[in-house]
């Protein structure tokens, strides 16, 4: 009875899987389930291999034609990304190092081929949608060397004692590997604990419960300390987030007062940084927000800030900065208008002719991915 139920949700989770249309998904579950049932496949080793290639080989060839524009999308993202890595292939560009950086190379990449077929799929870049290639781009091939490790230190310890939970345990970290080769899964808090979980039940019996008495007591009030300095940065940050949520919207004067006393605790919050500059520029503080915007700029290469900086230095009457932005947003998210928008705008300010001639151009000329009313305006 009980290995009816489970059987019955399992399948009701590979239901859900494909009923969702994530394409990672369906890869994960299908490897994860051939290699399970792996044992029981009547047929030889080598017919066995064949059989397991081919399905894979479908899965990845249907998943791609399935979106072809969203996974040339994700082959644009890993091809930049690979750029990041040829630059620092050791010590990488540390915890902030892709949202620091991506989408300046993003640029890059259609600056130096401005006929690109990527251009129409290009947009504003969060993550690199590879797990793996991440790790490398914050901490160089060392920290892929270290994960290996690490990898090889769990398999280890299931093989010195394979029990059915450990089996379980391993199956479920290939499944979350699998799935990270594709998408993003460690940006999510459950993941991290199904991780952790799962690390304890392979490590147990081997190492965790292998440590001294003494030196257990140790471990158990450091561990105490930890999670207690933990807890206390986690109110701090919730409340701060709290506070910043009730005036996100808002551009009253009196706001920036408490964005003032938030900095402390959000000051390495790229998304933070970026909305106070705003309610700064709102309020036509301009040196204060570019101050902010250009300090904001350190920790996040981004579409949207790059037209803030666009709009200040044009509202300053710096027209060649803001020429320099506005260009800089347009080769990041080559296939938006806003940004040839604004400068056309700021050749009509600067009274330049030839260059509202040639933006306008470029404009009527450009093809329309999402046809929507603001475009039409444009």
């Amino acid at each position: 009875k009980q290995k009816t139920i489970l059987y019955l949700l399992l399948l009701a989770v590979v239901l859900a899987i494909v009923v969702s249309g994530s394409r990672s998904g369906v890869l994960t579950i299908a490897i994860v389930l051939a290699i399970w049932l792996y044992p029981y496949i009547p047929f030889k080793l080598k017919s066995k291999i064949l059989i397991s290639v081919c399905l894979i080989l479908v899965l990845l060839g249907g998943g791609y034609f399935l979106k072809k524009d969203s996974a040339d999308g994700r082959l644009l993202i890993w091809r930049c990304s690979l750029e990041m890595v040829k630059d620092l292939p050791f010590c990488g560009y540390g915890i902030n190092g892709f949202k620091a950086h991506y989408m300046d190379y993003q640029a890059n990449f259609f600056m130096e081929k401005p006929n690109s077929g990527y251009m129409k799929l290009a947009d504003n870049v969060s993550s690199p949608f590879n797990e793996y290639l991440n790790i490398v781009i914050k901490f160089g091939y060392l920290g892929m060397i270290i994960l290996i490790l690490g990898i090889s230190l769990l398999i280890f310890c299931y093989c010195k004692d394979p029990k059915y939970e450990k089996r379980i345990a391993l199956y479920s970290l290939l499944s979350i590997g699998i799935f990270s080769m594709f998408s993003y899964p460690f940006t999510y808090p459950f993941v991290w604990i199904i991780v952790c979980l799962d690390i304890f039940v392979l490590m147990r019996g081997n190492i965790v419960l292998n440590i001294q008495k003494n030196h257990r007591n140790i471990l158990y009030v450091f561990a105490i300390a930890a999670c207690s300095w933990g807890g206390i940065k986690l109110y701090q940050r919730i409340n701060a987030e709290y506070q910043w949520g009730k005036i996100a919207y808002s551009t009253a004067n009196e706001n920036l007062v408490i964005y003032y006393k938030l900095m402390p605790v959000m000051g390495n919050n790229p998304y933070f940084l970026y909305n106070y500059s705003v309610a700064l520029f709102e309020l036509n503080r301009l040196n204060e927000s570019l101050k902010l915007a250009l300090f904001c700029n350190r920790y996040w290469a981004d579409y949207d800030l790059e037209l803030l900086l666009g709009n200040i230095y044009s509202k300053m009457k710096d027209y060649d900065m803001a020429e320099i932005h506005y260009r800089k947003a347009s080769l990041m998210c080559p296939c938006r208008f806003v940004p040839l928008y604004y400068l056309y705008e700021l050749y009509k300010e600067a009274g330049n002719a030839n260059g509202m001639l040639s933006v306008g151009r470029s404009i009527m000329d450009k093809p329309v991915k999402v046809n929507s009313m603001q475009v039409m305006q444009i």
